[in-house]
């Protein structure tokens, strides 16, 4: 049976192609509600059932399923639904239903004995059920007991998981509800005319006066209208705002079948069929994501995607619906053969998945056809389960078991969740959540309250709704209140007002897609947006006015993006909607850099040139199941990759030809690498499917240790020793350090951390919301030392003043900003004052000091980096780069110019220094690793071990040798040229150091950070504030 909010699955819904930049919505709208599943006869929506755009792959049916517009927090909305094979006729004329089709069907004997019972639903499925005999109870096909009863009125009652179908005694649909909300039918000459809710929203329908559906008006007013065809087919749909969409029905042998969509008269979708009406093909707008079926008999069916990737699927009927058993993929472009395969019980339901490898993934049902077990890896010597008990009488779960961890539920009579109680298997810790609910007179959810899971504050969150399910206020554990407020009939807000007080607001256009939002601060700062047919973003403006534009082909892909200043990254599609090519183009205003190699006088004549540069282009491979198998940066091969059966990626190639390998088990996890070099690192996992050892290529042997919530309490390693971690509520309380330091970390009730002690002794401290708008944010950092940090901000949110005590000494520092939130003054704690101007895309333009000016004429890359710049002392700078955009002249008139060569791999290959006549060239392993330096003094050649560790250093003179501990990682001397050797405390930080020239010390403090290096009676002194900075 159809579950509201279930309609798309895993098949997708045809029409809504989810690509591209997707507007902003309001916090109480959360994009469009799903509102049906849809699935041929009694077919559970699954990923082997459907392909294209989509077509059912066992029987060749074509079905579309379209949102007009959906009402948010409600069961209000208005969709269609196309299902080829439906003899249907009602208000949207043939073959399509309303998401309000629902029909209910009693069969009777000749002396009205009721003997079965029919309910039809909106994608033309029907569901049977039978009566128990003697009783008022009825089963349905699958021999579950159905929540279905009939009043004495004779009207129907019918509960599918959250929602109740109540039908009137002619089996029409009168009444839909959950635990929140009513919607009543409303018929007038036996047609809908409106749909009621108890949020005091409807909607209305209007009919041409030969009964088809003609107008749909939604709970905002805005008008959907329905025109069609002379032999009763839906041909067109109007938006509000001026969008349409018009259906074909082209073929003459099956005059109902759906052909074309049109959106503004521009084709968009597109389909043909057999002799015998079944979708041989299915493809978007020039071709894209085209799918082909061919059919083998009633129950076999090979598909070829939009890549030519072909895949048969063997079907077989169980209990009246087809279901597949096997699907085969065949070899293809970078693609082996493999099988997949299915069984099933004498319901229709899945008990057994092969994947490609043969790995057996099985399920195990109730007598109410509610999963109880899975089980990964079922019959080999390894396995995952989950368990799951349900409420008895509620289809919800009442216990889940894990390796780790068992999850039990309480509900409320109404279904309401009200504890959640977590057990850790391993050590016996609970966690524990309430849920407390109040509800308006109308039923709607008027409050939430949720506590947990921490016991050592109050953490308690309430968030209240209005009359109709709208979000009116988020309060969290320290009462800071977020608010929302005059919401349209449809669910969007039209303003929020944050936690510190300031209020942004929104304004939609008919379709509910956010225009403009407003933050309101002394100079509002306004963002406009706007749309193409299909509800993708096409421009955003931004408070300064610059705007940033996308475009989309005629399959509404996004294949372009263009800033404020023109610049435009570009992709190139595939049928599959894989990027082939990315590229970027813009105008360029740059130094003309010659080319010097004997001077340094390289921009002292320089002129600024413009010109259209197409600067950047990224080239991809994909085989046919989308994966990249070769990639490409301006026509230089970067990589190749392959794959197993599985899709996991079996080895990488570089374009010297290095490789790594990687190696899978079962489970698809990796449990080895395997680098250019042959040296291979290895991993192993736990009972609870967390990784538990790696191992390197040397043999040290890393171990994770963990408690049943996921959490790491333990590692140990050769290089730090152990470390002890323990928790609260998931929150890290306490770590416990191989050299024995006990570090507590404490949080406040929002989970922010707040102290940070050692050995029982406080090291630094956080203070939260009491700065100047600084509700939610950082204001203040104090150290054991005195030293502190104070913060305050901007009514927009930015950083205002930071004031730090060092020393004793105050240093205060200010920033201002522009209304795109670009730094626009900073004011130095010396006095001094750095103020910066922005171009068109918000980046640097000119900067002064004290109103002297640093730089001026900055000049980047498209999307990239900086290429050229004038400095105050009037010098000239400019960056060259490669098509790969890596450096390959740094050029500052009469100072500089470097320049710099790359290998194939993008490792540097040499570099000049013109100015100084002084070159060196690498070489590298197929590590990446530099195994020599050459240059006019010298030369070095360095060679490592196993994992990268250094072994030796050869120079044209001497040698220096490196040895590492056998068992860890650990550097202990260095012998030759140098002599050095190294002594270690037991978390790994070097405490001591011998070399000729005399010994030096190094002492760690609190969080491990080093305090002072002391060498030859000099010593070094290091402190850090709370954020870690030195």
């Amino acid at each position: 049976m159809l579950e509201h909010g279930e309609l798309w699955g895993n098949c997708g819904g045809g029409d809504n192609p989810g690509v591209g930049h997707q507007g902003p919505t309001g916090p109480g709208s959360g994009g469009p509600s799903e509102r049906e599943r849809e699935k041929e006869d009694k077919q559970e929506n699954t990923e082997q059932n459907c392909a294209g755009n989509p077509v059912l792959i066992a029987t060749g049916t074509k079905y579309q399923v379209e949102h007009d517009f959906t009402v948010a927090n409600s069961l209000l909305g208005f969709g269609r639904l196309y299902f080829q094979r439906s003899r249907h006729e009602g208000s949207l004329g043939k073959i399509w239903r309303t998401s309000y089709d629902y029909q209910l069907a009693v069969q009777a004997n000749e002396i009205g004995v009721k003997q079965g019972l029919t309910i039809s639903t909106p994608d033309g499925r029907q569901q049977y059920f039978y009566p128990v005999a003697g009783t008022q109870y009825w089963l349905d096909s699958n021999g579950k007991l159905a929540d279905l009863l009939t009043t004495e009125s004779g009207d129907w009652v019918f509960k599918q998981g959250e929602v109740t179908f109540n039908f009137n005694a002619k089996g029409q649909l009168i009444a839909m509800s959950n635990d929140n909300e009513a919607i009543n039918l409303l018929y007038q000459h036996g047609r809908l005319a409106e749909v009621v809710s108890t949020t005091h929203r409807s909607i209305q329908f209007s009919y041409h006066d030969s009964g088809l559906l003609s107008q749909v008006t939604d709970a905002n007013g805005a008008a959907y209208t329905y025109d069609y065809s002379h032999n009763g087919l839906l041909s067109q749909v109007s938006f509000p705002g001026g969008n349409h969409k018009r259906y074909f029905y082209e073929d003459q042998r099956h005059p109902s079948a759906l052909t074309a969509i049109d959106i503004n008269d521009k084709n968009y979708a597109s389909w043909q069929y057999d002799e015998q009406g079944r979708a041989i093909s299915s493809e978007h707008a020039d071709g894209a994501e085209r799918t082909e079926f061919a059919y083998l008999g009633d129950l076999k069916t090979t598909v070829t995607n939009a890549l030519g990737k072909q895949t048969t699927y063997q079907f077989t009927e169980i209990n009246g619906q087809k279901v597949a058993t096997e699907i085969t993929g065949h070899a293809g472009n970078y693609c082996s053969s493999a099988n997949q395969g299915y069984e099933y019980d004498d319901y229709g339901r899945q008990t057994s998945q092969t994947d490609w490898n043969g790995f057996v993934t099985t399920t195990a049902y109730n007598e109410r056809g509610l999963i109880t077990e899975s089980v990964l890896g079922a019959g080999s010597a390894s396995t995952i389960s989950k368990q799951t008990e349900w409420h008895a009488t509620l289809d919800k779960p009442a216990k889940v078991t894990t390796a780790g961890s068992i999850t039990e539920f309480s509900y409320a009579n109404n279904g309401d969740l009200t504890l959640k109680l977590q057990t850790d298997r391993l050590t016996g810790e609970q966690r524990q959540w309430r849920y407390d609910y109040a509800y308006h007179d109308n039923r709607m959810l008027a409050k939430l309250t949720i506590d947990g899971p921490r016991d050592d504050v109050s953490d308690i969150t309430v968030t209240r709704f209005d009359l109709q399910g709208n979000t009116l206020s988020q309060t969290n554990a320290l009462g800071h209140q977020v608010q929302y407020g005059d919401y349209d009939q449809m669910g969007n807000p039209g303003y929020k007002v944050n936690i510190n007080g300031v209020t942004t607001e929104f304004d939609y256009d008919a379709r509910g897609r956010m225009l403009e939002s407003r933050l309101l601060t002394a100079t509002p700062a306004i963002t406009r947006y706007q749309y193409n047919a299909m509800g993708q973003l096409i421009k955003t403006t931004r408070p300064k006015g610059d705007s940033y534009q996308y475009e989309y082909d005629a399959a509404y892909r996004k294949i372009s993006e263009s800033d404020a200043q023109g610049q435009t990254k570009r992709w190139l599609l595939d049928a599959a909607g894989n990027a082939l090519e990315s590229s970027i183009t813009g105008e360029s205003h740059a130094w003309q850099i010659e080319t010097c190699l004997s001077s340094a006088a390289c921009l002292l004549n320089a002129t600024q040139i413009t010109e259209q540069v197409d600067d950047y282009r990224q080239q991809r491979v994909f085989d046919s199941l989308s994966r990249v198998v070769e990639s490409r940066e301006s026509g230089s091969l970067n990589s190749r990759n392959e794959y197993d059966v599985q899709g996991n990626l079996l080895s990488t190639t570089d374009a010297s030809g290095n490789q790594i390998h990687f190696s899978y088990d079962q489970f698809n996890r990796k449990i080895a690498q395997t680098n250019a070099l042959g040296h291979s690192s290895t991993f192993a996992y736990n009972a609870q499917g967390q990784l538990s050892t790696v191992t390197d290529a040397r043999g040290n042997v890393t171990e994770y240790q963990y408690n049943g919530f996921g959490e790491k309490v333990a590692q140990v390693s050769p290089d730090g020793g152990t470390n002890q971690y323990q928790y609260l509520a998931g929150l890290m309380i306490s770590e416990t350090t191989a050299n024995g330091i006990v570090r507590q970390y404490k949080y406040d009730p929002l989970n922010r951390l707040s102290e940070v002690s050692e050995n029982f002794q406080a090291v630094f401290s956080y203070v939260y919301d009491s700065c100047n708008y600084g509700i939610g944010k950082l204001c203040q950092t104090q150290q054991d030392d005195n030293n502190h940090s104070r913060y305050s901000y901007q009514p927009s949110g930015q950083l205002f003043e930071l004031r730090s005590r060092i020393d004793g000494n105050e240093y205060v520092q200010q920033w201002q900003y522009d209304l795109n939130g670009n730094i626009t003054e900073r004011y130095m704690p010396s006095g001094q004052r750095v103020k910066s101007w922005y171009n068109r895309n918000n980046r640097l333009s000119y900067i002064n000091y004290n109103d002297q000016a640093l730089g001026w004429d900055f000049d980047y890359l498209a999307f990239g980096p900086v290429k050229a710049w004038t400095s105050a002392n009037h010098l000239k700078h400019g960056i060259e780069y490669t098509q790969q955009r890596q450096v390959s002249q740094i050029v500052t008139s009469n100072v500089q110019h470097l320049q710099y060569q790359y290998d194939e791999v993008g490792n540097i290959s040499a570099w000049f220094n013109h100015a100084q006549h002084f070159n060196q060239s690498f070489a590298y392993d197929a590590l990446g690793q530099i195994t020599s330096i050459d240059n006019s003094d010298g030369w070095q050649d360095i060679s490592y071990d196993a994992i990268g560790n250094r072994l030796s250093l050869t120079t044209q003179t001497d040698s220096d040798w490196y040895r590492s501990a056998f068992d860890s990682n650990r550097l202990l001397a260095i012998t030759g040229a140098q002599q050095r050797q190294f002594d270690y405390d037991a978390n790994g930080n070097i405490i001591s150091e011998q070399t000729a020239e005399g010994a030096a010390s190094y002492q760690y403090g609190r969080l491990n950070r080093m305090l002072s290096h002391s060498k030859n009676g000099q010593t070094t002194h290091y402190s850090y504030n709370a954020k870690g900075q030195r």
